[in-house]
């Protein structure tokens, strides 16, 4: 993997040469410092970009449940690191090497999203097409702060784009509270629909009238829920929350109850596991149709064990598939649904008005029942 050969001293030029100029190089980002400790408001001098990098200033950046799992220490996270990996910026300074997924130079003033992910393209594992995988991976978001050249989380007014990342141009047409969180729920969203559709091609008709479960309707949930239905699934919600449920029908869900009604008549060809609940992976794998498919992407912290009867799933042919990080052209394919499927969907009213950075602790909490999926900030 390519390492930033840029540091955090003095920066001078413009913005167009790849530099910053002196009156934009200070830079500010929330820091978190360990379970139970209190984020702590980091200042530094922007670093020029080094070959292949690119300065983005944030605009927006939205609050993932991972995050909040970090920070409960439910998750585990490196600390002291700068959160964050849901987010909209737009280019301040780009390295000349420095290209979008079009392969387009990219140009101060872009724009853009990007991976979660940040991979080698050379282990054995980004060989066999696994570069979500790779051994030496770097995420955005998850990666560990140092003397605040660190620059590498959504929680800040600027974020540093290592050589080899992913960006992705956002359609001008899409507003940031549409395209926030399109490096990680749609995408992710768009990898769980491939994994799914993979194990069941060969239907003339792709998704037409399959009848789908999925389980759990945050905004992971919600954004598969519209990928499916916008392709002609017929899909069920199952979600123990009533505001959440509503919010399902408007994204396309022919039904929405909760978990404890789902029953032998719900079985599915296709069954979707986002909620992360254990008893709702049992479940999944009680519905599925013969032939069918399971995918399991909910599950991102240590939880408990689930029984399987193998037998089962042999007997009735059954694939099982977990999906987490995704490859690159799964951000393409999320942006494309936004900005062309999907673009109907209110997407909008799934991420609360922005607060200041420095609010990051509150966004943190516990969402209230009723709460929009997303809380988000405006660095």
């Amino acid at each position: 993997m390519r390492k930033s050969q840029s540091g955090p001293g003095p920066v001078t030029g413009s913005v167009g040469s790849g530099r910053v100029s002196e009156s934009a190089r200070s830079g500010r980002a929330m820091v978190w410092t360990g379970v139970g400790q209190p984020l702590q408001l980091q200042r530094w001098r922007l670093p020029r970009p080094g070959p292949g990098e690119a300065l983005v200033a944030i605009d927006l950046a939205a609050v993932c449940g991972s995050d909040r799992h970090s920070v409960s220490g439910r998750r585990p996270a490196p600390a002291p690191s700068v959160l964050g990996h849901e987010q909209i910026g737009h280019v301040v300074a780009a390295d000349p090497e420095a290209r979008n997924l079009d392969g387009r130079q990219l140009q101060p003033g872009d724009r853009v999203v990007w991976s979660i992910c940040l991979a080698c393209g050379d282990c054995d594992r980004c060989r066999r097409g696994l570069s979500q995988k790779c051994r030496s991976l770097l995420k955005y978001g998850h990666e560990p702060w140092r003397d605040g050249a660190g620059l590498g989380g959504g929680f800040a007014s600027h974020i540093l784009l290592r050589a080899g990342t992913a960006v992705a141009s956002v359609p001008a047409a899409l507003p940031d509270a549409v395209a926030v969180a399109a490096s990680c729920a749609t995408a992710t969203a768009a990898a769980c629909v491939e994994a799914a559709r993979a194990r069941l091609d060969g239907r003339p008709d792709g998704w037409a009238a399959v009848p789908v479960v999925v389980c759990g309707a945050g905004l992971l949930g919600l954004t598969v829920t519209a990928m499916l239905a916008d392709a002609g699934a017929e899909v069920s919600v199952a979600e123990p929350d009533l505001a959440r449920r509503a919010l399902a029908r408007q994204f396309g869900a022919v039904r929405a109850l909760p978990p404890a009604e789902l029953g032998p008549s719900d079985a599915s060809e296709a069954v979707f596991e986002l909620s992360g609940d254990a008893q709702q992976v049992s479940r999944c794998l009680r519905l599925v149709e013969v032939g069918g498919v399971v995918v399991l992407a909910g599950t991102v912290w240590p939880s408990p064990a689930v029984p399987v009867k193998a037998e089962d799933l042999v007997r009735r042919l059954v694939s099982l598939v977990g999906v987490h990080n995704y490859r690159p052209e799964r951000l393409t394919d999320g942006l494309a649904y936004l900005a062309g499927p999907g673009r109907s969907r209110p997407w909008a009213d799934l991420v609360a008005p922005p607060l200041p950075l420095e609010r990051l602790d509150r966004c943190l909490a516990r969402p209230a029942p009723g709460d929009p999926p997303r809380v988000s900030l405006a660095p």
